[in-house]
């Protein structure tokens, strides 16, 4: 799997706590888990790993 990436990153600014936010995964599996829940085929205990191989998916295709 690739280095975690920010899904929305921001420069740090010097004097100020940095927060790099949601990670580039987590963000992509959270879109998934949208539609997979409104499918209404899936079991809910299932959806987040279904969400994540998703996200792994699209993150390991768009690094080729």
């Amino acid at each position: 799997m690739s280095k975690s990436k920010a899904a929305f990153p921001l420069v740090q600014t010097p004097g100020y706590n940095f927060n790099p936010g949601i990670s580039e995964r987590t963000y992509i599996a959270v879109q998934a888990m949208q539609s997979l829940i409104t499918s209404g085929l899936y079991e809910h205990t299932d959806i987040p790993m279904i969400a994540y191989r998703f996200a792994d998916m699209m993150i390991n295709y768009n690094s080729k």
